[in-house]
Formats: C-alpha cells, structure tokens, sequence
C-alpha cells in the first residue's frame, strides 16, 4: 500500500546495487520496500545544489523511472541486470529542483529507484533518503520549501547550533594569545608574539529538558568535533525592519557589535526551527543597513533575533548532570577556527610622557579584593651541612595583582576587547595604577618645594631610590585630574617624608587630593583572557586580569651568582 500525503523518503541498502553506484541506497515511498501497489507511480523530490557541466546518471530502477532537473526529464531507466545511464548539461551554477519518479507495474512486488550523478569523472552524489520529500502524486515546489540561495562558502554546508544556553551562569569567552618570555637571572626581559591572531573559545552551561534536551544529546553526538555554525548569543540584536523573502536589506543596531563584512548570520524568527542563514555582503554601521548575499528564503518580521556566527569545533569532552528522565545540564566548550582580529586600540588612556608608556587607568570593581603578591628573582645555594646562600642578582623587586572588572554597555565592551588586542597577551608593557593610596599629604602641594611632603611612611629608609617599581606615582584629584610624575630622590625631616619629583606640580590643597599611588610599569601575567558574558542584550561581562609589575628591562649585563 502506498503512502498518502507528504512523507519522507525511505531507503534500503543492497549490496550489488551499492557496489555499482558508489554506494548509493535504494529510495522507495511506499510503506513495504516489497510490496508496491500495482500499476503505481511514486515521487521524490527536492533541492540541490549543482555546479555547471556536463553530467553522467547511472540508475538502477524497478519497474521504468526517470531524474528530473526542473521539471524536464534528462534521464530515463527501465528495469534490468545491468545500470542504465544518460547524460544531461547543467548550464549554470545554481540550486534546482530535483526530481526522482519511479512506476511499479505488478502489485505487491518491488520497486525503488537508485542512481549515482558523475561530473568529470567524480562522483557528485549518490541516492540516499535525506532530503527528499515523497508522495504519490507529483509534488509542489511549496512543499519543498523555500528554495536555498547557492553559494560555494563551505560555511553554510556546515551544520547550526540551535540550543540556547542558561544565561543563569552566563557564557564565559576565553581569549587566548600566546607569548614567548625569556627572564635573565637578573629580571630583565625579552617578550615575543607567537600568535598573528589569539585563539577563542566560548563555554556554556545548557539545561533543556524533553525535545530539546535530545535536541542538545544529538546534535553533539551527531557532529562530534566537525565544524559548526556557533551563533554568538552576547552578540545578539533585533531586527528593525519587516523583510519580504527574497530581501536582502535588513535593518538594526550592529555598531560595536561582531557583525563584519563576510561574516555568517543567522536568523531565528521566534521557534527553534525557524532560523536560516546567509553573509553579509555590506554593512552601513552608521545607517544601520546590512545587505545580505542571497536574498531571505521566508519572510522575516520585525524583532527577528539576529546572530553573528562563527565556525566552531567541540573538541573536549562534554559534561553534565542527568537530574531526571528528560531534564539535564550540560557545559560544552566551543574552540572558534577562523581568525579573531580587532583593531588595537589603548582607547582614552593617557600617556605618561617620561617613559612614553599609556597609563591602564581602567576604572576596577571592588566587589572583589584584589590578589596580590612581591617577590625578588633569587637563587638559593644549599649544601645541606651548612646556612643557606641566598643571592639576589638583579637586586629588583617585583609583584602581581589581579584585579576584576565589570564591563558595562556595547561600546565599553569592545574598547576593553580592542585594549585586550593592544596588550597582546604579555607582550605590551605599560603603568598600571595599584589604586592604593600610598602617600598621605602632610602640607599642600606646593610647586616652589618641587617635592611632595607626605607622613612618614619609611619610603626613604627602606626604598630611597633602589626599587625601580616603587618610584613612578601618580597624584589622582577629586574631580578627575591624573598628574603621572616619577619620584628622584627623597629624605627624611622629622616625623614628614619628602618626595623629590622629576616634575613640578601645580599648587594643590591636599584636601582636593584623593589618593597619591604607585604606577610601576607592568605587563599582563597571563596569554589567556577569561570575559565572563552575563547577558545577551546589554552588554555587560565581568573578567579578572592578572599583572606583573616589574623593573623592564631589555638588556640585562652577565652577574656572578655570588
């Protein structure tokens, strides 16, 4: 009996068959691969995608069939021992209709279609069910559904990551560089870019229950680590316009957005399934105006969440929780492979004059406590009978701190990610403000002394000029004002410090002062970047940063270890 209404097709594998058509599958609609209706004629239909030339369709057929290109015949066959072959010219490149029609003539016996297409002598496909939609009347192009746009990008062959991720832990982006440090045994460094472009990832955490748990389940096991089509879910915009299908104008907010000329995007119209995708051929960020590639396959309403896409790879194991039948919890981990670039930026940090080094003056939350560390670059000589040599060649001391931050808002997110590009992993140097109020002000600041009189704070009996991360500091006012200057000398009078400056400052009251701190040059500690993506609309994400302090230096003279 066969199938009333729309069906997918089916398949069965012969092996005679498979061996004389490369593996191709018999395709059959009716319910019973063996027992066909009598006197029955069977459709299969659907796009495809076929590059211009001439090609060769080998067939296999019970009873008589024919292939189809829009509609005209350019193969027909008829049962037997042997294939049967015809050729046929594609005059473009293109999307067709493709059309496989068999007959059965005696009731509940066999009947089915196979066929291998040959282009230059390779084999361009081989009949498999996929796709195909199946009835037992001729099939409407609108069943089909929208015809797909042809495009030789192997992008849009890949598979998309439909499942959406709990916001509650929200999405965590690693930017990763990679940098060759070489420390003397004094401390002196010589830093060295690996990577043209850093690595990204992005992990989520995705608790889905019934359908869409399965959903999740089989799209990882289906792709295992082949690329896919990662939507990036922070980056995430609306549609301002109603786009007929067949447009390719869209309009909405993409400025400081990962929307970029080339890039793929992907539209979901409100369901799961209801997405597709295309590239950007132009952008207008300041109209607003992306133009897209291939015109929209199905009409596209106002509000239409649209998403930047990158090609990913899972290539880590996935874990998860399973807390009931149909409910689970999973994090996956996605490794981007096209290259991430922005173009570096220090956005409006200053510049301290003396060392031509910007200032990271980044404001940073103080939810947290900042970590921090000092050490010097010593070396230990033990005989295990005697003391313990201590020796310290460089004579320098040097620090971490790790500090976090929360970014707030589109453009302060893609200025700190175009700082990020800037600092390069650990190889850009600069002064970083310890945001610690160091020196409390005894006097005013007055310019004729050239010196800062501060409380006593033993600056002069333990430092006085030996440590190279103790001698820029930098004056903060309360309404803003940022004063870098560098501390020469110093010396003790009574119970007050005086700070000697390689610059003079204004007359200041030390009541207009907020905080006097140390900016010693530093650098990150660290290539890899963890921005912690809290939400999906308003750009706000938090991330920690680890630096090192320290006395850079480039050239570092030989020392004895004694």
């Amino acid at each position: 009996m066969a199938l009333s209404g729309l069906r997918p097709a089916r398949e069965q594998y012969n092996q005679a068959i498979a061996d004389a058509l490369g593996g191709a599958y018999q395709l059959y609609v009716q319910d019973v691969f063996g027992q066909a209706a009598g006197n029955q004629t069977y459709y299969m239909a659907k796009w495809m995608k076929l590059k211009a030339g001439t090609y060769t369709a080998v067939m296999y057929v019970d009873d008589s069939g024919t292939l189809s290109i829009d509609h005209a015949v350019v193969a027909t066959a008829a049962i037997g021992t042997n294939p049967n072959s015809g050729e046929f010219t594609i005059a473009a490149d293109g999307v067709y209709r493709f059309d496989c029609i068999y007959s059965n003539v005696p009731a509940d016996t066999p009947a089915y279609m196979a066929y291998q297409l040959i282009r230059d002598g390779q084999t361009v496909e081989v009949s498999r069910a996929n796709d195909f939609i199946a009835d037992i009347v001729p099939i409407p192009d609108k069943a089909l559904g929208p015809k797909p746009p042809y495009s030789d990008d192997v992008r849009l062959t890949y598979p998309v990551f439909l499942p959406l991720p709990n916001w509650k832990d929200g999405v965590t982006e690693r930017i990763e560089w990679q940098t060759d440090v070489m420390i003397s045994e004094s401390g002196a460094e010589q830093r060295r870019p690996i990577r043209l472009h850093p690595r990204r990832s992005f992990e989520a955490t995705f608790l889905r229950w019934e359908e869409n748990r399965t959903l999740l389940d089989t799209t990882i096991a289906g792709v295992g680590q082949s690329p896919l089509l990662l939507p990036l879910w922070h980056d995430m915009t609306a549609t301002e316009n109603n786009a007929p299908a067949g447009s390719v104008d869209i309009f909405g907010q993409f400025r400081v957005k990962d929307f970029n000329v080339g890039d793929v995007v992907m539209f979901n119209r409100g369901t799961t399934w209801d997405y597709e995708t295309n590239i950007i051929a132009g952008l207008d960020i300041d109209a607003g105006h992306m133009t897209l590639t291939f015109g929209l396959q199905s009409d596209t309403p106002k509000g239409t969440r649209l998403y930047p896409v990158r090609v990913a790879q899972i290539r880590e194991a996935m874990n998860g929780q399973q807390m009931t039948d149909s409910v689970s919890q999973t994090q996956v981990r996605f490794f981007c492979t096209e290259n991430y670039d922005l173009t570096p930026s220090w956005s409006d940090f200053p510049i301290y004059t003396r060392t031509g080094l910007h200032i990271f003056v980044l404001p940073e939350d103080w939810g947290s406590s900042n970590e921090i560390t000092s050490d010097r670059l010593t070396y230990n000589f033990d005989n295990q009978s005697g003391p313990v040599v201590v020796v310290d060649p460089g004579g320098q001391n040097y620090g971490t701190v790790k500090k976090s931050y929360t970014i707030k808002g589109r453009t302060a997110d893609r200025q700190f990610r175009q700082i990020l590009f800037a600092l390069r992993g650990r190889t850009k140097t600069f002064h970083l403000p310890l945001d610690t109020n160091d020196f409390i002000l005894s006097r005013d600041i007055n310019p004729a002394d050239g010196a800062l009189v501060v409380r006593r704070c033993g600056y002069t009996q333990y430092i006085g000029g030996t440590q190279e991360t103790k001698r820029d500091i930098m004056v903060e006012l309360y309404d803003g004002t940022r004063i870098p200057t560098t501390i020469i000398s110093s010396r003790i009078v009574g119970g007050e410090e005086w700070l000697f400056l390689s610059q003079s400052i204004p007359a200041t009251s030390r009541n207009d002062v907020r905080r006097i701190g140390y900016i010693p040059v530093a650098r990150l500690d660290v290539d890899g970047i963890e921005i912690k993506r809290l939400t999906d609309s308003a750009g706000v994400s938090q991330v920690s940063l680890t630096f090192k302090f320290f006395d850079d230096r480039r050239i570092a003279t030989p020392l004895p270890l004694s």
